[in-house]
């Protein structure tokens, strides 16, 4: 039966209406099998949660993971800054205490402790970085308390992994020092010798302290013109 106004019948109308559908469908699927590669391309791309320094990749290539259990890929470091472990003895942990009436580095509005790094191979200790964190408790067995020293890594030049020497900075006083090597010792204690005026040399018995790039300080027995 033919419609009104038109040439077509109903059954063209109805299949042109099906054919339409039918199309629109294909869209719909077509749709869903994009979606679906999409999501399968996702999940073949593993994005760390952090930027930083990636590992060698673990499993070999076209290796099944995820099968059972987690299976580590790789693993990535922040080395953006680096933490330094150390440890503090007893002597000098208490005599630090003392120094700061029993309160911890950044609290009560002090300033952060100050700590020096020194590589395998520097001189001085160039790195400069801060005290961050410690252990709230001695190891009984060594006698020292574990700390953490923060510092900048630009550049990703320093590796996790490496021994390095640290210089605490607690304060600045002024000290005599001498090089190391005038400094001798026996039985009495350590000792210089000393030129008087009259250029005759004189044992002066000191007390001596830690040594600073070759240099012997000394906390009592000499004055600074001497």
């Amino acid at each position: 039966r033919a419609r009104e106004g038109g040439g077509a019948t109903e059954l063209e109308v109805r299949t042109s209406q099906a054919a339409r559908d039918q199309a629109g469908a294909a869209v719909e699927l077509a749709d869903a099998v994009l979606m679906s590669a999409r999501l399968d391309l996702e999940y073949c791309q593993v994005k760390a949660p952090i930027s930083g320094r990636l590992s060698a990749n673990l499993p070999d290539p076209g290796t099944l993971v995820g099968a059972g259990e987690p299976t580590v890929l790789a693993t990535v470091i922040d080395d953006s800054e680096i933490l330094v472990r150390y440890f503090v003895d007893e002597q000098q942990l208490l005599a630090t205490r003392r120094a700061w009436q029993n309160r911890r580095p950044g609290e009560d509005g002090r300033p952060l402790l100050v700590v020096g790094m020194q590589l395998a191979g520097e001189e001085g200790f160039p790195h400069v970085g801060e005290f961050d964190r410690s252990d709230n408790t001695l190891d009984p067995a060594t006698g020292t308390l574990g700390a953490d020293a923060r510092f900048a890594n630009p550049g990703q030049a320093i590796i996790p992994g490496l021994f390095a020497r640290l210089q605490i900075v607690l304060g600045e006083q002024e000290r005599i020092v001498v090089p190391d090597t005038a400094v001798q010792r026996d039985t009495l204690g350590s000792f210089v010798l000393t030129v008087s005026p009259d250029r005759t040399v004189s044992r002066r018995d000191i007390k001596v302290g830690k040594v600073l790039e070759r240099q012997r300080v000394v906390l009592d027995g000499l004055k600074g013109e001497e």
